[in-house]
This record gives structure tokens, C-alpha cells and sequence, in this order.
């Protein structure tokens, strides 16, 4: 049995969800603010954006996208 790379995993990973975020028509700078949020090991990302939340939520992100009023409610 092969043994596994955990590097060769992650870069396959995150090409898939590169792939996967350019499928999903999310738009350029969207892309990088969640990146971003990815990178920082945030738990959520606030937006406004109506579109962006819908379409993140059909993704496997590291982070949650949500609206903040969304967001204040549930942590209430």
C-alpha cells in the first residue's frame, strides 16, 4: 500500500476547490476574500452579499460565509 503525501493531498485539495470556485462563477475578488478568510483559519466571513453566501453555501469551504444579521442571530 502506497503511503499517502499530506502535501500532495493539500495541493490537490485546494486545486479542486480553485476548480470548484471557478465553476461556481464566484467572482474574482470574492475569491480572494475568501482565500483569505481560508488562510487565517477564520471561522466565518460576513457579507452582504446575497449571491456570494447562496453560492458558497453549495461549496466545501474551510469558512462559513454568512450574512451578519444571519450570523448575530444564530450566535444570540
Amino acid at each position: 500500500m502506497a503511503k499517502k503525501l499530506p502535501e500532495m493531498e493539500n495541493i490537490v485539495e485546494g486545486e479542486i476547490n480553485n476548480l470548484k470556485m471557478k465553476l461556481s462563477k464566484i467572482r474574482t475578488f470574492d475569491s480572494l476574500h475568501i482565500a483569505a478568510a481560508e488562510e487565517a483559519k477564520a471561522d466565518v466571513l460576513l457579507t452582504t452579499d446575497d449571491k456570494l453566501e447562496k453560492i458558497a453555501g453549495k461549496l466545501e469551504l474551510k469558512v462559513r460565509v454568512m450574512n451578519p444579521l444571519k450570523f448575530a442571530w444564530e450566535e444570540i
